[in-house]
Order: C-alpha cells, then sequence, then structure tokens
C-alpha cells in the first residue's frame, strides 16, 4: 500500500508489454459517446425507467445502508436459480484490501442480523476475485456489484478477453467519492486516541435512522457512535485522486443503477433507494425480483436534481488539466473522459484543482504528517467561516441598499 492505496504490481521480469493492463484500466479507458456527446447526457447515461423502492423484508431494510434493494434483488434472483453466485464483500474490517468473494443463494440464506454483505464501504474494492472467476468459469452466470468505476473495468474486460456480457447481472451503487485507507488510522487516532478499530460502519440507521450514521466496534468489545459528518467532512481529505477526475456519479455502465433516495418521494428515515433500470437485461432482473420490493415509479429528472449530477461536471476540467500533465510527463496522448463534447472554457478553474490536490496530499501523507492534514482543515474550517460572513455582509448590505432605495421613492 501507498499514500493508502493500493496499487497494481505489474512483474517487470514476466511483462510482455502487451498493453492488456491499460486497456482495462477504468480511469484510463472510460468512453461516455463518440465525441459529440454533451456532459449532462453523458452523467445520466441511457435508461428505461427509474424508481424509488425498498426491500419488504423489515429486517433487511433496517439492517441495509438505505432500502435494502441491493441485497433484495441479488437474494430473489439466485433464489430463482437466474444467476449461480454473486460477488460480495463480506466484511467491516478495512485493515487489508477489501476483496469480493462468490455468494450462492445459502449464502442469503442466513438471518440479516448475522448478514456481513450489506451496508456501505467507502473505500476502493479489488475485484481481482471475480476477475480470476470470470476467465475460468465463463459460463457461470455472476451477478457483479460495483462503484461505477469497478463496473467500468468490469466491462472493459469482458469486452477484451471476449467473455459473455449476458452472463453478467451488473448492478451499479451511486458513487460520490471514496476514501483511501488511511482513514482508518485516522479514525484510530483522532476520535478514540489511539484505541484500535476492530470494524465499523460508515452508515449504520440504529443511531437516528436513514441517512445513517458512523458505528464503530472497538478493540475492548465496546461500540461508539459517531455523527455522519465525520464521514462526510473528510472525504476532500481522503478521496483518491481518481475520483477527482469522475462525473459517473450514477453508474452509467449498470444493468441497473441503485442509490440512495435523496428525492421528495417516499423518502423515510428507514431508508429507501432510488433504482435507475438501464439495459434489457436489467428490466428482466428488475421484473423478476420486483414483488419482493415496494416500488414506486418517478421522472428520472427527479433523481438526477437530488444527486447533483451537473455539480460534479467540473470534474471534466480536472480532467482535462490532469491530461494534460499526463500527456507531457509520459509524452502520450491521454484522454480521461472520452467521447464527452467539450466546449466550455475551464481555465477559470485550474486554482480549484490546485486547491483539490493540496487537499488530497495531505490525506495521502497523514500516517507519516499528521500535523499538516490538521493545519490544512483548520485552514479550511477558518476559510469557510470567513466567507460564510462576508455572504452575510453581501446580503445586508443588498436588503439595506433596497430599503433606502424604497424610501427614498
Amino acid at each position: 500500500m501507498e499514500n493508502g492505496m493500493y496499487y497494481p504490481n505489474i512483474d517487470k521480469d514476466r511483462c510482455l508489454d502487451c498493453g492488456l493492463c491499460a486497456s482495462v484500466c477504468p480511469g484510463l479507458n472510460r468512453t461516455y459517446g463518440d465525441g459529440a456527446i454533451d456532459p449532462h447526457t453523458a452523467a445520466v447515461g441511457m435508461y428505461f425507467a427509474s424508481y424509488n423502492s425498498w426491500s419488504k423484508d423489515s429486517v433487511l431494510r433496517h439492517m441495509s445502508a438505505s432500502g435494502g434493494t441491493v441485497s433484495t434483488i441479488t437474494k430473489a434472483l439466485l433464489s430463482m436459480n437466474e444467476y449461480d453466485y454473486a460477488f460480495c464483500l463480506d466484511t467491516y474490517s478495512y485493515r487489508e484490501q477489501l476483496k469480493t468473494s462468490p455468494k450462492d443463494v445459502n449464502s442469503f440464506s442466513e438471518s440479516w442480523e448475522n448478514s456481513t454483505t450489506m451496508k456501505s464501504r467507502y473505500l476502493p474494492v479489488s475485484h481481482e476475485n471475480a476477475i480470476e472467476f470470470m476467465c475460468k468459469n465463463r459460463k457461470t452466470r455472476l451477478i457483479l456489484i460495483g462503484t461505477s468505476c469497478a463496473l467500468t473495468g468490469i466491462c472493459n474486460t469482458i469486452n477484451t478477453l471476449g467473455l459473455e456480457r449476458d452472463n453478467f447481472l451488473l448492478i451499479g451503487l451511486f458513487c460520490d467519492q471514496v476514501f483511501n485507507y488511511n482513514i482508518v488510522e485516522y479514525y484510530e487516532n483522532e476520535l478514540f486516541a489511539g484505541k484500535r478499530i476492530e470494524s465499523f460502519h460508515f452508515k449504520n440507521k440504529e443511531s437516528g435512522g436513514w441517512p445513517g450514521n458512523m458505528k464503530f466496534m472497538l478493540s475492548d468489545g465496546t461500540y461508539q457512535f459517531r455523527d455522519a459528518e465525520e464521514r462526510t467532512r473528510l472525504k476532500k481529505y481522503f478521496m483518491p485522486e481518481c475520483c477527482l477526475y469522475c462525473i459517473d456519479k450514477l453508474n452509467v455502465n449498470a444493468d441497473i443503477s441503485v442509490g440512495d433516495n435523496f428525492t421528495d418521494i417516499e423518502s423515510s428515515e428507514l431508508g429507501s433507494n432510488s433504482v435507475i433500470i438501464r439495459t434489457a437485461k436489467g428490466q428482466k432482473a428488475w421484473e423478476l425480483a420486483k414483488d419482493n420490493l415496494i416500488n414506486v415509479r418517478i421522472p428520472i429528472e427527479k433523481i438526477i436534481d437530488a444527486q447533483a449530477i451537473d455539480w460534479r461536471l467540473n470534474r471534466l476540467a480536472y480532467g482535462d488539466l490532469k491530461q494534460k500533465q499526463m500527456g507531457s510527463a509520459h509524452d502520450a496522448d491521454i484522454e480521461l473522459n472520452k467521447g464527452i463534447r467539450k466546449d466550455t472554457d475551464y481555465r477559470n478553474l485550474n486554482g480549484s484543482y490546485k486547491a483539490c490536490l493540496a487537499a488530497l496530499h495531505t490525506g495521502e501523507v497523514y500516517p507519516r504528517n499528521p500535523v499538516e492534514l490538521k493545519k490544512r482543515i483548520r485552514k479550511d474550517s477558518k476559510n469557510k467561516n470567513q466567507n460564510a460572513i462576508a455572504k452575510l455582509y453581501r446580503r445586508a448590505r443588498r436588503i439595506a441598499a433596497r430599503i433606502i432605495k424604497g424610501a427614498g421613492k
């Protein structure tokens, strides 16, 4: 691990320079269209229908991060023998790299209270086990669940290695950045004074309901809850740099995309999901599983607005700036977000891009230099307060000016 991230390790003595690893890399090979597609359309992707939904199983709904839709669909399809395995995570400990493993229908027959396949893990996940299994078992039908970068890499692998796409159901998770693995050490040091964290939930509804606070299981056998702010405020420091260039929050390569329901329709502290059906395969899976769900058809615009998709489009600019740096350093033509029409001058965002990189650096070096991160957080907090005061002052001046103007009439 380096700077909180697990990176691919190439054996140079065995490397053939075939370029296969680069061809499937989701960071270098993410294509949205033919070069003429507008950014908003690229970020939304193709779709058949959209819903808000939650599991009819009240225990599953309670134990899940939101509405339990992904677990419900997965269990239903395995039970119907539509698919042979689902690749899932099964731990809440983050001492080592997270890796998925195959689960059959029997794995989903245990009580949900004892299940370790649910809830969100806001960390990069290795899908190497799934890729190896796919290559060795080409006729096996699999459900693959992951973030947008994971499914992009899986789609690239399917195409490059000539695997049968129809054998795989891709369930995509809405993703608004993850953390690097240094976040575990940060929580131990800053929240628990160095006490060892055995495992934790990034989102848990036991304390306050959805959207969920954090729950930490400590080495002394106790557990503690922390406000969700301890998760959200730190993303800018511990986010992997590749997230800075990604606009694919809604997981456009999935057959079914699922995320938290932040719309004003059927949103509940019990938890619910927003769902986008993207392909005919996804539509078939949804029809088979939907009787296990409460679902409400909604306009996709509701999901787009609730997920603030257009706000992420500045990342196209950051991607342009990064690819210029990479191209100069490696004497290569690199494009991080291919196929999107770019007709906006992004040069005014160069300053904010540099500020983002500076914040990320403090999270990367945190284990070696925790003081730098603390200074950055204090500085950002001070600037945020000053900006808020300045905004209130400007508003007060505008109101005063209108009052004076009205009095003079």
